[in-house]
């Protein structure tokens, strides 16, 4: 009999990143089981912990016992307890990070499993409340409702002291849900579901491919490029309905600015009652509802972000992520994870189909599905009768030639007006990225950038440097062009709030949405926005990433791209690619109705290949020029990168620190190139002095055993002056 176990202590530490042996008492067998929250002695203190593992005997010789289990049910299923200890070495974090990220915080803070609901007592029918009109409703309600939970009741007006009151009279009782509870509703209780739309031709193809996988019921991973508006939600609902006649369950990622009311409402519609939604808008407990829904079978189908990859869902058959070329599936802080590799870590563990869908696919997914790591599904065509939109190139250099120095070109002002006088919407996007400021010259269009790294070298005003945030190049900032001699050089940066002010001046008459980081910041305000916009509310939306995608707007006849410089001259090897993205499918919302419609873009580099080929919308063509620069400067898709960041109050103890860490790495030149240490390009964030150093080789996933054990040798030196290490692989933005 199993009489010990093995606990990880909820504490993020490095001297505590490891199980430790306890003894399960007589009165917990049984009871204490993988998976289970426990509460242990550790020192001097009392700890929360998971169990992991039981054991025939410990490790040591003397061990102490569990005090207690916490709840009916463990919290960790046995796929999560394998997936925990992956993500540790896979992404250089704690296995205790891993397990945070995988359940919502109100269960990580001891709530139970299944929700306590409030229930009528035997004495209610019979005790006279009618001076108690307050705790009268409340019996009503649960007469009425049946058992509730006490936020319900809160919901509908019922104060807390209402309810102690009649829990003291005995006449509510609180237990426990049970696991019955969260089943799903009978279909006769739901509303009918929307019928699926008929597929053409490439549809089918597609499908008939998924469907095929899905039979197999083995691992299996697809990319599906289709051009933006060539139907590829269609066939994610109809891979997700025939998986669920499978028995089986359905994951589907979406960016978070993806997550809009309009795709919410799609799903929901085409399954009603099944499907759980997972965002970063959800309060904490509503996110624990949803994770209780799962858990217990009542939603097979979770439509969310990044971190819904987590998701409890049993009998996986189908993972689908979205626009999956993304970075916001990237999380950024500990554990840096990927939902990418996530899921198809998950599909493995089921025999599941991963099906990644995109537009612009990210350059590592479309490589890695040439080289038949993947199978390659394409749709060229859009679904509808509208071809993609026609797309026009501005040349903002000719533009000041000729005296123009709006932010606005000719043309582009031309199109606004056009689309006000025929009652149409027109859609303005920018990306400003306010910390990446770049010296542009307006005559040429030249950009200075780094001779070793080919990245843009990033304006430092406080020394009046140009530095290159990979390599710590520097250069004086030239007074003059150093490609055509001219004079008319200039940080360049831009903003949605100038773009609006400058929009209400030119025409007064307009009604207008801004949607960025800013006006969505309160709750709900991004669906108010939306939907302002979508019921003709306003003729001009402005905005962001947001707006990019997720959008079906049929009255957007004209998009116009303000400045497509700002991603293009980023301090990052992704600039050409994530510029191509962002053009790709800001164009893709236009011209989806009857009426039409085009692209302006407007930019200083109209030559450049990202910017052509996303005029052309030809991808095949973009990854061509972009894959050979990639070989040429060893970047991914042909290496991987293993990023070190440190940070710390005291810049000299940063510096000092950065040197250690230097010597360590050092071993790794034999299969790795050691770039930096280098000022991070954002040197001085929130008091603290940043720098960093990265790893750049073949396979480096195969030696992150030994650089996560390298980084902890290094956490637990203890400077006298506190550094703060973190390690990232295959980091998305460097800053």
């Amino acid at each position: 009999m199993n009489e010990y176990a093995e606990v990880l202590i909820d504490l993020v530490s490095d001297a505590v990143d490891r199980p430790f042996d306890y003894r399960i008492p007589d009165h917990l067998e049984g009871k204490a089981v993988p998976g289970s929250a426990v509460r242990v002695p550790f020192g001097r203190r009392e700890y929360r912990g998971y169990l992991l593992r039981l054991l025939p005997q410990p490790a040591v010789g003397e061990v102490r016992e569990i005090i207690s289990v916490e709840g009916d049910e463990p919290l960790l299923q046995e796929e999560q307890l394998a997936l925990l200890h992956w993500m540790a070495h896979r992404f250089y974090c704690r296995k205790i990070e891993a397990v945070h990220a995988m359940l919502p915080a109100p269960l990580r803070e001891g709530r139970p499993i299944a929700p306590r609901l409030l229930t009528l007592a035997g004495a209610a029918a019979e005790f006279d409340l009618s001076r108690a009109p307050a705790q009268r409703k409340a019996v009503e309600l649960i007469h009425k409702r049946g058992p509730m939970a006490r936020r319900d009741l809160t919901r509908l007006g019922v104060r807390s002291g209402t309810v102690r009151a009649l829990l003291q009279k005995g006449l509510l009782e609180e237990t426990a849900a049970a696991a019955s509870s969260f089943r799903p509703q009978p279909p006769d209780q739901l509303p009918p579901p929307a019928k699926p739309l008929v597929l053409n031709e490439e549809q089918q193809r597609v499908f008939a491919e998924i469907c095929a996988a899905l039979e197999e019921r083995r691992a299996e991973k697809m990319l599906l490029h289709g051009v933006t508006a060539s139907g590829k939600t269609e066939v994610y609902l109809q891979g997700i309905a025939r998986c669920l006649e499978q028995g089986r369950s359905a994951l589907v990622l979406l960016p978070e600015i993806s997550l809009t009311p309009q795709m919410i409402e799609l799903f929901a519609g085409r399954f009603p009652g099944r499907v759980a939604v997972m965002h970063s808008r959800l309060t904490p407990g509503e996110r624990a509802e949803q994770w209780r829904r799962i858990r217990f079978g009542a939603a097979p189908v979770v439509l969310g972000a990044r971190s819904a990859v987590f998701a409890p869902l049993e009998r996986i058959g189908l993972i689908v992520i979205d626009e999956e070329h993304e970075n916001s599936y990237k999380q950024e802080d500990a554990p840096r994870y990927h939902a990418r590799d996530v899921a198809w870590w998950r599909a493995r563990y089921h025999g599941a189909l991963l099906l990644l869908g995109s537009a612009t696919p990210s350059l590592e997914s479309y490589y890695e599905a040439k080289q038949g790591r993947g199978q390659l599904l394409e749709m060229s065509t859009r679904a509808t009768p509208q071809e993609l939109p026609p797309v026009t190139v501005v040349d903002m250099r000719e533009e000041m030639r000729q005296g123009h120095r709006h932010i606005f070109s000719r043309p582009l002002l031309a199109g606004i007006e056009e689309v006000l006088a025929r009652g149409q919407q027109a859609l303005l996007f920018l990306n400003r990225r306010g910390f990446a400021g770049f010296i542009l010259c307006r005559e040429c269009g030249y950009v200075l950038r780094c001779p070793h790294c080919a990245v843009s070298l990033t304006l430092h005003l406080d020394r009046a440097r140009m530095v290159c945030h990979y390599c710590s190049h520097e250069e004086p900032v030239p007074q003059s062009c150093p490609e055509c001699k001219g004079i008319k050089i200039r940080h360049f940066s831009a903003g949605t709030q100038r773009v609006e002010s400058e929009v209400r001046k030119l025409y007064p008459q307009a009604s207008l949405v801004r949607m960025d980081s800013d006006t969505t910041a309160q709750r709900g305000a991004h669906q108010r926005l939306y939907r302002r916009f979508r019921d003709g509310k306003a003729d001009i939306l402005i905005g962001t990433q947001m707006i990019a995608k997720g959008f079906d707007f049929p009255r957007v006849t004209l998009v116009g791209v303000v400045t497509a410089d700002t991603t293009l001259n980023l301090p990052d090897f992704r600039s050409a690619e994530r510029t191509f993205q962002l053009l790709t499918q800001v164009s893709g919302r236009a011209g989806r109705g009857s009426g039409g419609g085009k692209v302006i873009i407007q930019t200083y580099h109209p030559l450049h290949y990202s910017i052509q080929t996303a005029a052309k919308h030809d991808y095949r063509s973009f990854y061509a020029s972009e894959l050979e620069l990639r070989q040429a400067l060893f970047y991914p898709p042909f290496t991987d990168l293993v990023r070190f960041l440190l940070s710390g109050s005291e810049e000299a103890a940063v510096w000092e620190a950065a040197a250690c860490l230097r010597d360590m790495l050092e071993e790794c030149r034999g299969e790795a190139e050691l770039l930096g240490p280098a000022r991070a390009p954002l040197y001085r964030l929130k008091k603290a002095y940043r720098v960093h150093a990265m790893l750049k080789g073949e396979r480096l996933a195969s030696a992150a055993p030994r650089l996560r054990k390298a980084a902890q040798d290094f956490r637990l030196r203890r400077p006298p002056r506190p550094v703060r290490l973190t390690v990232d692989f295959n980091p998305q933005v460097v800053l």
